[in-house]
């Protein structure tokens, strides 16, 4: 559950009694002025199953991760710690990707411990760049991480850990730690960029991924019942995407992608019943108009989750040139959409302030008369009239 800042008491009364009056779900209550240039709104967050259930919203002072180029974030939830896995370069000039493992505390990913590397392969290895780490935590002593491994060609390589931070193997000299697929032993290439689950109520891994198979290219899915799973069963091709991050979330699948290779960048998202062939439902994320280092596209995403499954934040590579060798990794929440209204001016861009709070800059409009809040598409619930200056906090109450 989200904590919500409280209102005073005596405002959270006019609004529950605003609300006994209102032909709409909720209302806003004045809080407190604030130093800040823009104005705050509180208690706007959503907890999510679906992505459909809310707007998400960028960080306003994204990027939270940054490197030279590093991408393709893999949340996972450890105790009262998020470990966040990404793939790329830390340091200038370092050419050949690296896995790093960053860690908060913090449930808005807004500040993390410096990146450490927790796999790194050089040109003596089997492989040259190791990257899009795809992490999961089955128990409290069994750790799996999937990536792909480069030299000549693409190939997804598994490698285990006892507590999510020193893995073995952590070198490579031969192939043996490449998923093979026991079904399909040829035909298969450009096996690259995998998301890997472990599905209780099916009890095997599934994983996606790109790949090329038979020369038809795609998002593919294979299965595993292993411990540590390394021979798979090919599945079938689920989707004409890549660079995936998917996951079984309550009842359906979820899949946030990118589909074609035009700048900017967007991220797309669908749904399936079964994993097998998902539903395209539209755009889940574009560029941060308000911010540089992504002005060129927003990719392979990772969804954060809470103990109870929920999607609280979904975290990103952002780029700002076309070759997409300086991505920096921003984060993105399931939140309600404010609008601000001067006159009959509409401040429709909001940003996350945290996970709970959104901050609208309304630029050479100092003072707002309207506000108008969207749960999530096509759910008004406040049209309220407001007398409000540039800095005032204000409250969602419902």
């Amino acid at each position: 559950m989200l904590r919500r800042r409280l209102a005073p008491a005596f405002a959270v009364a006019v609004a529950l009694i605003l609300l006994a009056n209102s032909v709409y779900a909720a209302s806003l209550v004045y809080v407190k002025r604030t130093s800040f240039n823009y104005f705050i709104f509180d208690n706007v967050g959503n907890t999510v199953k679906d992505p459909k259930d809310a707007y998400w919203n960028h960080y306003y002072l994204n990027p939270v991760i940054n490197g030279s180029n590093l991408y393709a974030p893999s949340i996972v939830k450890n105790g009262g710690t998020w470990n966040v896995y990404t793939g790329g370069w830390r340091d200038p000039g370092q050419v050949n990707d690296k896995i790093y493992l960053n860690t908060t505390t913090d449930p808005s990913f807004r500040t993390f411990k410096e990146a450490m590397p927790v796999l790194q392969v050089d040109g003596g290895s089997m492989y040259i760049h190791a990257c899009d780490p795809s992490v999961v935590k089955r128990s409290s002593n069994l750790w799996v991480m999937a990536f792909t491994g480069y030299r000549d060609y693409d190939w997804i390589v598994i490698t285990s850990s006892t507590d999510g931070a020193s893995w073995s193997p952590n070198t490579f000299s031969n192939r043996n730690y490449e998923v093979r697929f026991i079904n399909k032993p040829t035909g298969v290439t450009q096996c690259a960029r995998p998301s890997l689950n472990w599905v209780p109520e099916n009890n095997r891994w599934e994983m996606f991924f790109d790949a090329t198979v038979d020369g038809v290219s795609g998002q593919y899915v294979a299965y595993s019942t292993e411990t540590i799973p390394r021979n798979f069963i090919l599945g079938p091709k689920v989707g004409n995407f890549v660079d995936a991050d998917i996951h079984k979330v309550g009842d359906k699948y979820i899949a946030l992608y990118r589909k074609d290779g035009s700048f900017p960048w967007k991220i797309m998202w669908g749904d399936s019943v079964d994993g097998t062939s998902f539903t395209e439902r539209g755009v889940f994320l574009e560029p941060d108009p308000l911010k540089a280092y992504c002005s060129q596209g927003v990719t392979n995403p990772g969804m954060a989750f809470d103990d109870e499954g929920n999607i609280i934040a979904v975290l990103f590579g952002g780029t700002s040139t076309t070759n997409v060798n300086n991505h920096k990794v921003g984060v993105a929440y399931p939140q309600c959409k404010v609008i601000p209204m001067s006159g009959d001016v509409y401040h429709i861009y909001g940003q996350g302030f945290s996970r709970d709070q959104i901050c609208v800059d309304t630029f050479q409009y100092n003072t707002i008369s309207k506000v108008l809040v969207y749960e999530k598409p096509g759910y008004l619930i406040v049209d309220q009239n407001v007398s409000s200056t540039k800095g005032d906090e204000w409250a969602l109450i419902r």
